[in-house]
């Protein structure tokens, strides 16, 4: 699934496709960067189907925003898309964590993780 997301985004990004820059980001390579190792990870440690799915939640929107930034910084962005709307889908990010699903230790590793795509 990662594979066939990341080279229809690319697909998209080369025809010059007008599409919506979330959706763009999300192909291109939210899935892969961030979702997809924390999906992975949640499976090989035995992870509960409602840890995989609060980090499911928290991985989408912080991939989007790390390819979204990407593209910004390239000048490949798709046009009106922002760095608000980085910093939106980060925030987004960060809301899925939560302490009643998540442990403290996790929620902190994980907002760092965000800080970080977000370069702060």
């Amino acid at each position: 699934r990662m594979r066939t997301e990341m080279a229809a985004g690319a697909h998209l990004g080369l025809i010059g496709a007008d599409a919506d820059a979330r959706l763009l980001a999300a192909l291109k390579g939210g899935s892969y960067t961030v979702e997809g190792p924390l999906q992975i990870g949640a499976a090989l440690a035995g992870a509960s189907v409602l840890v995989a799915t609060r980090l499911e939640r928290f991985g989408e929107p912080l991939g989007e925003a790390f390819q979204l930034l990407d593209d910004l910084r390239d000048g490949d962005a798709t046009p009106g898309a922002t760095m608000i709307d980085a910093n939106k889908l980060i925030a987004e990010a960060k809301d899925a964590l939560d302490p009643d699903v998540l442990d403290a230790d996790a929620i902190q590793a994980l907002g760092l993780l965000a800080d970080l795509v977000g370069g702060s």
